[in-house]
């Protein structure tokens, strides 16, 4: 697996995040959105270089995570 997205998640922070970790796979990125069904979930494999850019600005009305990968260097 390269990467997976999981949208609809409705997971708030009182889940911690390695309830959903996957052997061979970096922790997962989050977006909890309290109170609504919404959420998202990134998996990436651990051989793929990624990070958040957490300083884009977007609205917060629009669910968005913004992660970097470097395929350059990956198996």
């Amino acid at each position: 697996m390269g990467v997976l997205v999981i949208t609809e998640t409705k997971l708030e922070k009182i889940f911690p995040t390695n309830q959903f970790c996957i052997p061979g796979i970096k922790d997962p990125y989050r977006l909890d959105i309290s109170g609504k069904s919404r959420g998202l979930l990134v998996y990436i494999n651990e051989q793929i270089h990624s990070k958040q850019l957490e300083w884009v600005d977007i609205p917060n009305y629009i669910q968005v995570l913004v992660i970097q990968l470097n395929l350059k260097n990956t198996k």
